[in-house]
């Protein structure tokens, strides 16, 4: 009976994951310290996506993504983002808006800041409109990016 549970105790621990976010780390950081770390900060929508066999940077999905508001940085045209079909990933819908972070790479992690919208945003004054809606729940958070954005 001892050996049945050794063995079982061993193939689960053999099989979890563990994962570690350095600087940035969307669980433990409010959105202003990710606007200080991040490199770039874009507001766009997914124009394609593709999830491959073949996994560049360790990442299975391939997406492209055209910035619609640049908050930091200074992307204008549609940039191939990488990130992981896998939990704790964030999914992508094709024709979705997002704020994307990104740290000095195109790699989008479980460690960066993602925040979905429900609908484009290409201005500030969209962006401000967006965040005071009374009918989305959360959206007052997103409130550090209004801050950023020069006026």
């Amino acid at each position: 009976m001892r050996f049945i549970v050794s063995s079982i105790i061993l193939i689960v621990s053999v099989s979890s994951h563990a994962w570690e976010c350095g600087e940035y780390d969307r669980y433990t950081q409010p959105i202003e310290k990710h606007l200080e770390l991040a490199s770039d900060v874009i507001i766009g929508d997914v124009m394609r996506g593709e999830v491959g066999q073949g996994k560049k940077y360790g990442y299975d999905v391939q997406l492209t993504f055209r910035p619609t508001l640049i908050i930091k940085g200074s992307m204008k045209r549609d940039v191939t983002l990488y990130t992981s079909s896998q939990p704790p990933f964030d999914r992508f819908e094709l024709g979705g808006t997002y704020a994307i972070f990104l740290y000095g790479s195109n790699e989008v992690s479980f460690c960066s800041m993602v925040l979905p919208f429900w609908v484009s945003i290409s201005s500030r004054e969209e962006l401000e409109e967006y965040i005071n809606r009374k009918d989305i729940e959360g959206v007052v958070n997103y409130k550090p990016l209004l801050d950023y954005v020069k006026p």
